[in-house]
């Protein structure tokens, strides 16, 4: 599959999209209006500890397995993205949250 022919699937994917309407400390002008924003941040040695130590975890740790790629062990971007979702969830009552990312490795994005 070309790279043309993702991108057309991926659109094609995105055109009925729910949004998402978060609470706001005042109200905002109407419009179609895109804002796009990026902000970084440091976190804590005790929170990326923690995070690793949850990407790393096995549950089935004590079990022998016979072949190791079963155990796909999400890495602390996922688990980041999958808090983030639930903090929207939180903030806005929506139980469809769409979050677009994009991967340099990913050739299937959504998986199907």
């Amino acid at each position: 599959m070309s790279s043309e022919e993702r991108l057309a699937r991926v659109v094609a994917r995105l055109q009925n999209v729910p949004s998402i309407t978060l609470p706001t400390d005042y109200p905002r002008p109407q419009g179609n209006k895109q804002v796009e924003a990026a902000i970084t941040t440091d976190l804590s040695e005790q929170a990326c500890l923690g995070l690793l130590k949850l990407a790393l975890y096995n549950e089935n740790e004590d079990e022998d397995q016979d072949d190791e790629s079963e155990n796909k062990s999400p890495s602390a971007f996922h688990l980041l993205l999958s808090a983030f979702s639930v903090l929207l969830h939180r903030y806005t009552g929506d139980t469809d949250v769409v979050i677009g990312t994009s991967s340099s490795t990913e050739l299937n994005p959504f998986g199907t």
